[in-house]
């Protein structure tokens, strides 16, 4: 799909079961030349829905403008503990 877009189009997947079988993540393929965002939900997978963590990978100058638009972030300790010890 990513090469079969067009040129002003982005792929957009949802990885929010990509830890069952992380050899089929295309996270390897983020790079700032392809049109490529990965949403990853910590909680979906691990079945901790309360959990507010998750990821966004993407260009850098997406990235960037994701951080503009919606500004800091926070996670709170509980949560990256949780993440941690889970992906333990």
């Amino acid at each position: 799909l990513l090469d079969r877009r067009a040129d002003d189009a982005w792929l957009l997947l949802d990885e929010a079961f990509a830890d069952v079988d992380p050899a089929q993540s295309l996270a390897d393929w983020i790079d700032d030349a392809r049109r490529l965002v990965i949403f990853r939900s910590f909680g979906k997978f691990f079945g901790l829905a309360g959990v507010r963590l998750g990821f966004v990978l993407g260009p850098a100058p997406i990235l960037a403008a994701i951080r503009t638009a919606i500004g800091a972030w926070p996670v709170s300790a509980g949560a990256i503990a949780i993440g941690t010890a889970a992906y333990r």
